[in-house]
């Protein structure tokens, strides 16, 4: 169940509550509590939504499984592998952000993690290596 206080205040919301999968999408679903709590809201413009499965803008309320942390990679590595693997993942986001995700501070979406599998089979690693620990949560991403 969604609590009123999990959506960002900044979500955009759509209008369109006759669409089929309104009772699934995030931006109806945040709808009615963010005009009542938001004095400015962010509208999807109406004219683009398209109900249905064509809609561009559908964002399914099932939980996804977030991972957390991989410095441990580096025990199952061999040492130009890790060094190969560090070095694409710092290309793509920068010093900092690579270690608060390294670390487990940041959590990793579904795409960030099949990014971290793409860096580790190009720096050679054959086999799919856990995460320090998962989560599932709500993708409020748009």
């Amino acid at each position: 169940m969604i609590q009123i206080t999990d959506i960002p205040s900044d979500y955009p919301i759509c209008e369109k509550a006759d669409c089929p999968k309104a009772a699934h999408c995030l931006h109806q679903i945040a709808y009615a509590p963010l005009r009542k709590q938001e004095p400015i809201l962010k509208l999807i413009n109406p004219d683009f939504c398209k109900p249905g499965d064509s809609c561009s803008f559908y964002r399914s309320s099932e939980p996804v499984r977030y991972a957390y942390g991989f410095a441990h990679f580096q025990e199952e590595m061999l040492p130009r592998q890790y060094d190969c693997f560090c070095t694409i993942l710092r290309s793509h986001y920068g010093r900092t952000a690579f270690y608060d995700r390294r670390r487990g501070d940041k959590p990793l979406s579904p795409k960030e993690q099949e990014l971290v599998w793409q860096a580790a089979r190009k720096a050679g690693v054959t086999r799919k290596l856990q995460f320090s620990r998962y989560e599932e949560r709500i993708d409020w991403s748009y």
